[in-house]
């Protein structure tokens, strides 16, 4: 990935961590609301799907994805590329997310550049 939410720094695995932190919060938030209809006086259809255990599972899953993303970049290529090569190639990473907690299925598919 070439933008990152948060920009990685050194130590390079705490910047990891406040992206996935930061993934985590959107992902949960977007899914709470992605139904949310207004009425004249209040809001309808608000999943309530915020818990600490559906959280860790789906930090489980984006931070090992993140980490393979930045161990793929810092190994160099079999085929010699250059470092400005490598940069030009397509760095489109796909992120699958697919929890079933609580009988609610969290699943979502989103591309990491």
């Amino acid at each position: 990935p070439t933008c990152w939410p948060i920009p990685l720094t050194y130590p390079i695995y705490d910047s990891i961590e406040a992206n996935v932190i930061h993934l985590t919060n959107i992902l949960i938030s977007d899914a709470e609301v992605m139904g949310m209809g207004r009425t004249v006086r209040h809001f309808t259809n608000r999943v309530d799907l915020w818990s600490l255990d559906l959280q860790e599972k789906i930090e489980e899953q984006i931070r090992q994805q993140l980490r393979n993303i930045v161990q793929q970049q810092q190994q160099p290529t079999d085929n010699n590329n250059t470092i400005e090569e490598k940069k030009q190639q397509s760095n489109i990473k796909k992120i699958s997310i697919r929890l079933w907690i609580n009988n609610v299925l969290v699943s979502d598919d989103f591309d990491w550049d």
